[in-house]
């Protein structure tokens, strides 16, 4: 399985932040980019992107993202009670869905789902830590999804740098999502080169 690795571009409240953030995503990724849900203004329509809804029902915030160019959704299984109605609206405006799992959930609660679904996203560290520890008991969770589910893809945020991005490739991620080892770096740019190196992208 080939893996690939998307950026994040984490919005903040700081503009000056936010924009040092944009230009970084421009350089590294270009046409290609990974938000979590915190703030969306002015984005380009030229930018391709996957949305992460770390948010408490989802099914309140879904519709406001379906004008914009994310292909790709993903929000999380603890969030909603109402997780077809949510899968059902990305559905109808034909966006690719995503299940996203915490380092504590069991796989056991995205089953009854995972039909209805395109990929399967895991959490690796515990949401709402930007650059939090890297929790190395996700991966028997990874590797029993990619054994009993082998067509569904595997999209994997947290703690990703070059010493655990192997350990995530061999555990069946198709997607590494990489966050602060990129936009923390001195130099982004090399960070990531470091990235695809260790998993010989």
């Amino acid at each position: 399985i080939r893996t690939l690795i998307k950026y994040i571009y984490y919005f903040t409240k700081h503009e000056k932040t936010k924009e040092t953030n944009y230009i970084k995503l421009i350089k590294i990724a270009k046409d290609e980019g990974y938000i979590n849900e915190i703030e969306f203004k002015n984005i380009e329509n030229s930018i391709k992107f996957g949305v992460h809804l770390m948010v408490s029902t989802p099914e309140n915030h879904v519709v406001r993202w379906l004008g914009t160019p994310a292909d790709s959704f993903s929000f999380h299984i603890e969030s909603s009670n109402q997780v077809i109605s949510v899968i059902e609206k990305l559905r109808e405006a034909e966006k690719e869905v995503g299940l996203a799992l915490n380092p504590k959930t069991p796989l056991s609660a995205i089953e009854p789902y995972i039909n209805e679904i395109d990929f399967v996203h895991f959490m690796t560290v515990e949401p709402g830590f930007y650059g939090g520890e890297f929790l190395e008991e996700v991966l028997d969770k990874m590797s029993d999804c990619r054994y009993f589910y082998p067509d569904k893809p595997i999209v994997v945020d947290g703690g990703v740098t070059p010493e655990t991005a192997p350990k995530l490739a061999q555990a069946g991620a198709n997607v590494l999502v990489s966050g602060s080892y990129v936009f923390k770096s001195n130099n982004p740019a090399k960070a990531l080169e470091e990235l695809k190196h260790s998993i010989n992208v």
